[in-house]
C-alpha cells in the first residue's frame, strides 16, 4: 500500500514528538536548595543546576601526573619541519626522519617535547592519544607544550589534537605488575 505524502508528514511529526518526550524523560532535573534567611525565617526556594564532574585520579604508582600540555601535531613534510625537511635520508626506499635524540621518528611512538621539561627516553601518557615516547623536540616546543608524530600531513592535521590542553603523566616503569 502506497503512503500518501501528509502521511509521511504525520509520522515525521510523531517521530519528532517522541524524540522530544524521550529527552525531557533523561535531562537532569535541578535539585532545589533550601536557604534560611535572616533576620525573618522563612524558607527560599531556589533552582540550582547540579553538574557532576568525573575528576581523573591525578597520579598512581604506574604513572605520575605533570599537568596540563598544549599538545598539536606534525609530520615529515616542509610545513610541520621547514628546512629540516629537505635533507631527509632514504634507507630501504623509504625516507628516515631522524629526531632529536637520535632515534627515528615513528608514528604511535615519537612525541616531541620540551628536554628541560621532560627528558629523551621519557613515556608518557597523553589523554586522548595515548601513550608516546619522548624522542624529538622543535624550535617551538617550549615548556608546557608537546608535537605528537604522524607519518601523513593530512592525519596530522585532522588529528584534533590541537583543541584544547590535555592532561600527561608520565608512565613508571619501574613497578611491579605483579607482586
Amino acid at each position: 500500500m502506497r503512503r500518501r505524502k501528509r502521511d509521511r508528514v504525520w509520522l515525521l511529526v510523531i517521530g519528532a514528538l517522541a524524540i522530544s518526550l524521550f529527552w525531557i524523560m533523561i535531562m537532569p532535573r535541578p535539585e532545589p536548595i533550601y536557604i534560611m534567611s535572616e533576620p525573618e525565617t522563612k524558607l527560599v526556594y531556589v533552582e540550582v543546576e547540579v553538574i557532576k564532574e568525573v575528576e581523573l585520579v591525578p597520579s598512581t604508582e604506574f604513572m605520575s601526573y605533570i599537568g596540563d600540555f598544549d599538545v598539536t601535531a606534525y609530520c615529515p613534510c616542509e610545513l610541520c619541519c621547514g628546512e629540516w625537511a629537505n635533507s631527509r635520508p632514504v634507507i630501504n626506499y623509504q625516507v628516515v626522519v631522524n629526531t632529536a635524540s637520535g632515534a627515528f621518528a615513528k608514528e604511535g611512538v615519537t612525541v616531541a617535547v620540551d628536554p628541560s621539561v621532560i627528558p629523551y627516553g621519557t613515556k608518557i601518557y597523553i589523554e586522548g592519544v595515548g601513550i608516546r615516547v619522548a624522542q624529538d623536540c622543535g624550535g617551538a616546543i617550549k615548556g608546557n607544550r608537546l608535537d605528537v608524530y604522524y607519518d601523513d600531513h593530512n592525519e596530522a592535521l585532522n588529528s584534533g589534537l590541537n583543541d584544547r590542553d590535555r592532561k600527561v603523566w608520565i608512565v613508571n616503569e619501574d613497578v611491579e605488575l605483579t607482586k
